[in-house]
C-alpha cells in the first residue's frame, strides 16, 4: 500500500510536469506563497477548488443535456468536437501551455474559454439559424479549455502541497491527502449541483431551459473572475522546457513497450464509450421520452453521487483484498449490465423511475471503479512510470469518447453504440485478468532476481573472509 500511496503522489506530481518543484522535498523558498500562513493556503486552495468546480459542473452538465437539448445529431457531433479537442490538447499541448504561462494564468485562461462552451447553448436558443455554428464552434472551444485546465489544477494543486507541508510541518504526502479530499468534496458536490439545477430550473422557472442557459453562463463567468483573485504561487525563478506532445510521446512510449498497459486498454474503452452511451443515447432515447427531458439532471445526479458514494466502500474492499483486480471486473461487469439493459430492452420498458434510478446506480458503480479502483491499479503495475502510465488513462478514455459520441450522431440505434461498449467491457472483464497474471509474473521475475542477486553477494562475502 506504501508503494501505492507514493505512486499516485508520484502522478499528481509528475503529471504536472512543469514545476521543478516536484522533484524537492518541501522546503522554505523566496517564490510567492512562502509568506501565506497554512490557513491562508487552504483558502486560497478552496477557493480555487471551488471555482475550478462550478466552472467545470456547468460544463459537465451541458453534456448530459446536449442530445437532448440540441438534438441527436447536433447534441452528439458537438459532444465529439468537444472529446476529439480535448484529447489533441491533453495529447500535444496542455503541458506546454502551463509551462509558458503558470498554473494561475492557464487556470484562468482555461476556464475563461470553458465559458464559451456555455454560451454557445445560450445562443443557440436566442439565434436557431445559428444554432450547429454556434455549438461546434463553443465545443471546439470547451475541448482546448478541457486539455488545458488540469494539467494547470495538478501544478496549482502540488505547488500548494508543498507550501503548506512546509508552513504546518507535516509531510508532503498528508498535505496532499489533505488537499486533495478538500477537492474531491467541492468537485463532486458542484457536479452534482450543477446536474440538480438542470432539472430544478426547467421545471419550475418560466422558461426554463433558456433560464437554465442563462444562469450556467453567469456561474462560468463568476467563477473565472473568482479564480483570477488566487494567489500566482509558480515559481518565478523556474525555467522550464516547453514540450509539445510530451503526454502523447509518454503514453505512446509505455503502450508500445508494454503488454500491461496494453491490457489496460478495453477498461478505459469501457469507460469512454459508456460515457458516451449514457449522455449520447440513454439520456435522449431512454430518459425524456420515459419521464421527461426535467429528468436528465436528476438521473446524472444519481451516476455522480453513486460514484462518489462507492468510492470509500470500494477503497476499504481494496485496502482489506490488497488488491484491485475483483473490483476492476465488478466494474467492467457494471458497465456491461448497462449496456445489456438497454441492448436487450425496449427504451419505453427502460424508461421508468424505478428501472433508470437502478440503471444510473449501476453505471454510477462502474464509473466508481474505474476513477478508483482501475487507477490504482496503473499506480501498482507501473510504479516507476507513473506518468506515462495515467497519460494512458486521459488519452484512451478520450478517443473512445469521441469515437462514441460520432457513431451516436450518425445513428441514434442503439445497436452500434450498445455493442460496442458491451465488447469493450467484456474484452475488459479478460484483459484485467491477463494484467494481473503478467503482473504477478514480473513480481516474481524480480523476487527471483532480487534472491539470486543476494545469494551472489553474500558468496562473495565469503570468499573475502
Amino acid at each position: 500500500m506504501a508503494e501505492r500511496e507514493k505512486a499516485l503522489n508520484e502522478a499528481l506530481l509528475e503529471d504536472s510536469t512543469v514545476s521543478p518543484m516536484a522533484q524537492q522535498p518541501p522546503q522554505p523558498t523566496s517564490a510567492v506563497g512562502t509568506e501565506k500562513t497554512g490557513r491562508e493556503l487552504v483558502a486560497n486552495f478552496t477557493v480555487m477548488s471551488l471555482c475550478f468546480s462550478l466552472n467545470h459542473g456547468t460544463v459537465t452538465a451541458l453534456i448530459a443535456l446536449a442530445s437532448s437539448s440540441l438534438g441527436t445529431a447536433l447534441g452528439n457531433v458537438s459532444s465529439g468536437v468537444l472529446y476529439l479537442i480535448y484529447t489533441l490538447t491533453a495529447a500535444f499541448a496542455a503541458h506546454a501551455m502551463t509551462a509558458k504561462l503558470g498554473s494561475k494564468k492557464t487556470l484562468v485562461v482555461g476556464l475563461g474559454i470553458y465559458c464559451f462552451y456555455v454560451v454557445s447553448y445560450l445562443v443557440a436558443y436566442a439565434i436557431p439559424e445559428s444554432r450547429w455554428y454556434a455549438v461546434i464552434v463553443g465545443a471546439a472551444f470547451g475541448g482546448v479549455a478541457a486539455g488545458s485546465i488540469w494539467p494547470a489544477q495538478g501544478v496549482y494543486f502540488a505547488r500548494t502541497a508543498e507550501l503548506y507541508a512546509v508552513r504546518t510541518d507535516i509531510t508532503r504526502e498528508a498535505a496532499t491527502s489533505q488537499l486533495g479530499a478538500r477537492f474531491a468534496a467541492t468537485y463532486l458536490a458542484c457536479e452534482v449541483t450543477m446536474k440538480l439545477l438542470s432539472s430544478i430550473v426547467p421545471s419550475f422557472v418560466p422558461n426554463g431551459i433558456e433560464a437554465l442557459f442563462a444562469l450556467f453562463t453567469v456561474i462560468a463567468f463568476a467563477s473565472v473572475a473568482g479564480v483570477a483573485t488566487i494567489d500566482n504561487i509558480d515559481l518565478p525563478e523556474s525555467k522550464v522546457s516547453v514540450d509539445f506532445g510530451k503526454n502523447a510521446l509518454s503514453a505512446t512510449r509505455l503502450l508500445s513497450t508494454d503488454a500491461i498497459c496494453a491490457c489496460m486498454v478495453p477498461m478505459n474503452f469501457a469507460f469512454g464509450f459508456g460515457a458516451a452511451f449514457v449522455n449520447g443515447y440513454f439520456n435522449s432515447e431512454v430518459v425524456k421520452p420515459g419521464v421527461g427531458e426535467d429528468a436528465i439532471g436528476y438521473i446524472s445526479a444519481i451516476i455522480v453521487g453513486t460514484a462518489a458514494s462507492l468510492s470509500l466502500v470500494y477503497g476499504r474492499l481494496g485496502k482489506f483484498l490488497g488488491y484491485q483486480t475483483p473490483i476492476v471486473l465488478w466494474g467492467a461487469i457494471c458497465f456491461a449490465l448497462f449496456s445489456l439493459a438497454n441492448l436487450f430492452f425496449a427504451a419505453s420498458a427502460l424508461g421508468h423511475w424505478p428501472f433508470l434510478v437502478v440503471l444510473a446506480a449501476i453505471f454510477g458503480s462502474g464509473r466508481s471503479v474505474w476513477e478508483g479502483s482501475f487507477k490504482a491499479t496503473f499506480a501498482d503495475y507501473f510504479p516507476d512510470d507513473s506518468a506515462a502510465a495515467f497519460a494512458n488513462v486521459q488519452l484512451q478514455s478520450g478517443i473512445a469518447s469521441t469515437i462514441g459520441f460520432f457513431l451516436t450522431a450518425t445513428s441514434v440505434n442503439v445497436t452500434v453504440i450498445g455493442y460496442v461498449a458491451l465488447v469493450s467491457a467484456a474484452l475488459a472483464l479478460v484483459f484485467e485478468l491477463c494484467a494481473r497474471v503478467l503482473y504477478r509474473a514480473r513480481q516474481r521475475a524480480r523476487e527471483t532476481s532480487y534472491a539470486h542477486a543476494v545469494d551472489h553477494e553474500d558468496g562473495a562475502s565469503q570468499d573475502i573472509i
